[in-house]
């Protein structure tokens, strides 16, 4: 776990490295959760172990040389891995007709295309209907992990597809620890851990 530059979560992280190792992989996930707990940095360290030329089941170590696969996703230039976020404050149909285009298509260069919906709660009810007929008869070589603060108000439908994951904010006792490492006298982090509502950020 070591290998996963993630803050808290450690329950999740196990159950994602578990299922690379074991090859039980499914076709879609949703992450859950307040704003700014981690969702987004989880996934996409998933997508890179899971397309990590190691084959490892983590994503490479920061201490060593990083494979070709995870040093471009980190740089945001890999092309099986596509995040995907809301355009004039909504997820359109036309990005979900994009994304179903490229999912047909064989992966260019690892074992699998991965998608990344961020604040898949602005998506838009064709686009939202349009996701779900993916989820319905997903390629298989294509993996769909959809991030929202607000899963109420998704589709009972899109839920019921995918593999769910709810995050938790971070305690407060990790945040002034954090804090702590990163300088802040231990006074002024008790003070200003509770501020953050258990957002890291």
């Amino acid at each position: 776990m070591a290998n996963w530059p993630i803050i808290g979560h450690e329950w999740a992280v196990n159950l994602l490295a578990n299922a690379i190792v074991a090859g039980r992989l499914s076709h879609a996930y949703l992450f859950t959760g307040p704003p700014q707990v981690g969702k987004t940095t989880l996934a996409r360290l998933f997508a890179q172990a899971i397309l990590c030329e190691k084959q490892t089941g983590e994503p490479c170590r920061d201490d060593a040389a990083p494979c070709s696969a995870c040093q471009r996703i980190a740089e945001g230039r890999y092309p099986d891995l596509q995040i995907i976020a809301a355009e004039k404050n909504t997820i359109q149909i036309e990005q979900v007709r994009v994304l179903q285009s490229d999912a047909a298509l064989s992966p260019l260069e690892g074992r699998y295309k991965i998608f990344i919906i961020r604040e898949i709660e602005r998506a838009t009810a064709p686009a939202a209907n349009a996701l779900l007929k993916t989820l319905e008869e997903p390629p298989g070589h294509a993996i769909i992990i959809l991030l929202t603060s607000q899963a109420d108000l998704l589709l009972s439908t899109i839920r019921s597809r995918c593999q769910h994951l709810r995050f938790s904010p971070l305690s407060t006792d990790l945040l002034v620890e954090l804090l702590q490492q990163q300088g802040v006298a231990p006074e002024r982090a008790t003070e200003l851990a509770p501020l953050a509502e258990g957002s890291i950020e």
